[in-house]
């Protein structure tokens, strides 16, 4: 694992430009041989999505400071880049990662997935308190 002091969440999206080609999901599968993702996407709610949680009519305290809305389970796979970048949080550090380590933290994290033409460029792990 190499720490990225130079790589803060702005530096990334501006590096990808990322805004409209990206999408909080749960890893259900990685396939390495045919370089494909199975995930299913969800919404990564915060405080700050006021207006959302209340079209969906979420009543939760939010008391760990995000909600995961999972309207249905409708799992996507996306072919991956060979040059696909893989950040885990440490901490307050962002740490740049090798993919086959999601692995072993695919069920307990959800990942920001960053596309470019439908094929996965990186990918980082959500911060949950």
């Amino acid at each position: 694992i190499k720490k990225l002091d130079e790589y803060s969440d702005e530096v990334i999206e501006k590096h990808y430009d990322l805004k409209n080609s990206s999408f909080v999901c749960e890893v259900k599968s990685v396939d390495f041989t045919n370089k494909t993702i199975n995930c299913n996407k969800v919404e990564y709610l915060t405080f700050e999505d006021e207006k959302r949680i209340q079209e969906l009519g979420i009543t939760d305290d939010m008391s760990d400071g995000y909600y995961i809305y999972d309207e249905k389970e409708d799992n996507e796979t996306f072919e991956f880049s060979d040059d696909i970048e893989f950040y885990r949080l440490l901490g307050n550090w962002t740490l740049k990662d090798n993919l086959k380590n999601i692995e072993k933290i695919k069920d307990t994290y959800y990942f920001y997935v960053y596309t470019e033409e439908n094929v996965i460029t990186a990918i980082k792990e959500v911060y949950q308190s």
